[in-house]
């Protein structure tokens, strides 16, 4: 046979390899064909959901993990051009809450991530909680609870407003674990890194409710004034104490 009258046979396309469903989607399925089901028992189509909830929670836990790991990879390191002078003396240097949304702002839009705050006040504190929140819906969250910042000739207003702008800063570290250059103590004692950290102050809070304790009652016990005070070195006594307590009550 000459070149020319040759058949060129194409070999048929084989069709792309299905991809497996994922876990959420297949319990998905099963619920809607329970759910269509006029016979359906609503205590397993119960179960179903609830198996979901918790599949979608993981995944959500998981993609933020991810997320979170690839970001802190790129975060860049917080110079501190805040400056605290006291009668024309620089006093300490900072870094500016400004300064810090700026320079992560890029990254949180790149991997799905925002930031919120919540500021609730007492008579004698402020607490101020920040939200990551992630674009997959898992977030985390912690707070910080400060005196209000009577330093200086600060008023009642400003006393209040310079102690939540620090503790933004420090819950926007914090939830990011930013880099900044030097220590940030900004001259402010509850910021002492041998004191507890937000972590440890909920667990603290934790343990308090569980053992039917207020805050006062806590921190006038351990002879301080404020739950941030508490050394650092101290906090695995304190828990010890606070789960005595609650032993006792159950046991009465």
């Amino acid at each position: 046979m000459s070149e020319s009258n040759q058949i060129m046979v194409k070999p048929e396309s084989q069709p792309a390899p299905a991809q497996p469903a994922s876990e959420a989607t297949q319990v998905l399925a099963v619920i809607e064909r329970v759910a269509a089901n006029p016979e359906a028992d609503i205590d397993k189509l119960e179960r179903l959901l609830d198996m979901q909830e918790r599949i979608m929670n993981r995944n959500a836990e998981q993609a933020f993990n991810t997320a979170m790991a690839q970001m802190q990879a790129e975060l860049p390191v917080i110079d501190k051009n805040g400056e605290i002078i006291v009668k024309g003396t620089l006093r300490s240097k900072f870094a500016k809450l400004d300064d810090i949304q700026e320079a992560c702002k890029p990254f949180l839009k790149k991997y799905g991530f925002a930031v919120s705050f919540r500021i609730k006040n007492t008579e004698r504190d402020v607490c101020i909680s920040g939200i990551l929140m992630h674009s997959q819906g898992h977030r985390e969250e912690t707070e910080i609870t400060l005196p209000a910042d009577g330093s200086g000739s600060k008023n009642n207003v400003q006393s209040i407003g310079s102690s939540v702008s620090y503790g933004k800063r420090y819950v926007y570290g914090a939830l990011l674990d930013i880099t900044i250059k030097g220590e940030d103590t900004d001259g402010v004692p509850p910021a002492n890194v041998n004191n507890v950290s937000p972590q440890q102050i909920q667990q603290l809070r934790n343990a308090m409710r569980m053992a039917g304790i207020n805050e006062q009652q806590f921190c006038n016990s351990a002879g301080i004034q404020n739950i941030n005070q508490l050394p650092a070195d101290r906090f695995n006594r304190a828990m010890k104490y606070l789960q005595e307590n609650r032993a006792q009550g159950v046991q009465q």
